[in-house]
């Protein structure tokens, strides 16, 4: 005799032939939705079997298929924290886990589409409706149905900030979004790639590009009105405004207590913006003009690569931010900290408990910007709008200079606007810009630019402004620091930093090389606090990034993205070569270029050198 629930799953199937049953075993059942021919039908077809679904039911779409629609996830009967519900590829398993996935995957996915109108845009491809919880999304490519659209609404919606969604107990959650890839268009707008509004999600594994706008802000990700807890890992993320926003709109949530985008972990990111959308780079590229906006900018906006205005207690570690340039109203900072009750409904915005680790920041106009509270009318009324930062063991290299705009310059910016930003320990990290080290900025009302700063055991050049203006501070360390260039009469506590005359005298490891560990015979070696060395702890770095140890006897990239040798990256001449039918094949890496391998034939030939044995 059948269960309730597998009569009620054999009358689903014989009411809807479109469906196969691939297997029905305990409480699991697995669909397939097959292409009809037509992509409108497919998104329907997907819709209804989404509708129909189930706790641990898994959707397995076909490969390479196109489903065009606005799919809405309801909210189903079974309980939070069930096992979810999985919208899958049928070649998921070409798609390793754990790996990035790049568009040269694209045939491996089927294709969720958004639909809609010119200068409309239409809803997102997936929007988690209102309580719906407990989703996962595992191999998909998401973007517009009609490539001359524009998407004005994330391609991605995880929860919403509206009118739908203005009490906690709405907010959808458990979500994991994990190998997909999502893009916009070239020549039109796309608004952001996924808006996250909601609890316990994850975003893993996955490629977003093409996010941009002539006239408007957009990011790869985004999220203003959700409870938090999200974890970011893994991905490729590409917008030309801002790559990552959180806050920046007042939530529509208006529960007591509600605090958004709380809690996160963003870690192990490529966040990057083409140089091919840089106006002052050789390399750039000017847009396809918007037939929509006759009247928008010939450029894509451009602003900062991570920004936060409203969010609390996020690690943010081991990520590449890169590529940022004076645009829109911006002077082109990497990464930006500044609470900011957006339209003036939302007095408790605040930024803290920040932890910044690991982290390579290059190529930019600027590197790192802190405001207590911004000074306008859209001002925090909490006292405590930022604190507890701590910046720690990260490169910030090639920061200002004309290839990012005229602007600029800054290493670090410490401003007060309307409050006071306080508990901000910057540590063992190498900075290089052209402008100045640090620039601290009083507030509208005299307000000190910070409170308790903690600078020590950091590597800088001096650049233009020779300076560390105490006068500004309520509160200070500055200490066991390496001023590169810097006359000690223009520093506090003169005795306990130290100023080598040029990069060359500090002892680096190889300074052109841009590695910046001390070699063992530096005289600095071991002059930070409690013995350790200025400067970064490279063992804490991923190596992928970092510069070639010069004992190493060959080294191959697998960068080069086209032909059949590979460089040894160690200069030492162990040229590798493509071997084998057939040969491995380019394709786009977990971060640049990389080789597919069939597992049995191809390989690469190395020399064989008796002198490096």
């Amino acid at each position: 005799m059948r269960s309730g629930r597998e009569q009620r799953k054999r009358s689903w199937r014989e009411r809807r032939p479109f469906l196969e049953t691939l297997e029905s075993r305990l409480l699991l059942t697995v669909y397939a939705v097959h292409d009809s021919g037509s992509p409108t039908t497919n998104g329907t077809n997907l819709q209804t079997t989404i509708n129909g679904a189930t706790s641990g039911d898994i959707i397995i779409l076909d490969a390479g298929v196109k489903y065009a629609a606005n799919i809405s996830l309801p909210n189903q009967a079974f309980p939070v924290g069930s096992a979810p519900i999985t919208i899958e590829s049928s070649a998921l398993a070409s798609l390793p886990v754990g790996v990035r996935v790049s568009p040269a995957q694209a045939n491996l996915m089927p294709k969720i589409l958004c639909t809609g109108g010119p200068n409309s845009g239409g809803p997102s491809a997936i929007t988690a409706s209102a309580y719906s919880h407990d989703y996962q999304f595992l191999g998909i490519e998401f973007s517009s149905y009609i490539a001359s659209y524009d998407v004005f609404n994330s391609i991605i919606a995880i929860g919403v900030n509206g009118p739908t969604q203005t009490s906690t107990s709405q907010v959808p959650q458990n979500f994991l979004i994990d190998r997909c890839y999502v893009h916009g268009t070239p020549g039109y707008d796309s608004k952001c790639g996924i808006s996250l509004n909601g609890l316990n999600v994850t975003v893993s594994n996955f490629y977003v590009s093409d996010i941009h706008s002539t006239h408007q802000d957009c990011q790869a990700i985004s999220g203003s009105n959700g409870l938090g807890h999200y974890t970011i890992t893994n991905n490729y993320l590409e917008a030309s405004c801002e790559n990552i926003l959180f806050g920046g709109a007042d939530p529509s949530i208006t529960t007591p207590g509600f605090l958004p985008n709380d809690t996160m972990l963003i870690q192990g990111n490529y966040f990057s913006k083409p140089m091919s959308w840089d106006p002052y780079s050789p390399s750039y590229i000017a847009p396809i003009p918007n037939p929509n906006y006759p009247g928008a900018s010939i450029q894509y906006w451009c602003k900062n690569i991570f920004e936060l205005k409203n969010a609390s207690n996020l690690t943010i570690n081991d990520n590449i931010f890169e590529n940022c340039w004076a645009g829109a109203d911006q002077w082109g900072f990497a990464i930006v900290f500044t609470p900011r009750n957006q339209q003036g409904g939302d007095p408790t915005a605040r930024i803290n408990n920040i932890t910044f680790t690991n982290n390579i920041v290059r190529h930019a106009g600027a590197a790192m910007s802190i405001l207590g509270g911004d000074g306008s009318q859209s001002a925090p009324t909490t006292n405590d709008a930022a604190y507890n930062f701590t910046i720690q063991n990260n490169i910030f290299e090639d920061i200002g200079g004309p290839l990012y705009g005229a602007k600029g310059g800054q290493g670090f910016q410490i401003s007060c606007g309307s409050h006071t930003p306080y508990n901000i320990t910057i540590d063992h990290n190498v900075l290089f810009d052209t402008q100045r080290a640090f620039w601290f900025i009083t507030g509208n009302q005299g307000g000190a630019a910070a409170q308790n700063l903690i600078f020590t055991n950091n590597i800088f050049y001096r650049a233009q402004t020779d300076t560390f203006t105490t006068s500004s501070l309520n509160g200070y360390t500055f200490s066991n620091n390496l001023v590169i260039g810097g006359s000690s009469s223009n520093y506090p506590n003169s005795a306990n930093n130290f100023f080598p005359a040029t990069g060359d005298a500090v002892g680096f490891k190889d300074f052109s090389g841009e590695n910046f560990s001390l070699l063992p015979t530096s005289i600095y070696k071991g002059t930070g606090t409690s013995g350790s060395d200025p400067g970064v702890n490279y063992a804490n770095l991923d190596p992928e990034f970092l510069p070639i140890d010069a004992s190493q006897q060959a080294y191959w990239k697998f960068d080069e993205g086209s032909g059949s040798s590979l460089s040894d990256s160690t200069g030492n001449g162990h040229t590798g070569t493509l071997s084998g039918s057939p040969l491995p094949t380019w394709t786009t890496g977990q971060t640049l270029n990389g080789l597919n391998f069939n597992g049995s034939a191809g390989y690469v030939n190395v020399p064989t050198d008796r002198k490096s044995t």
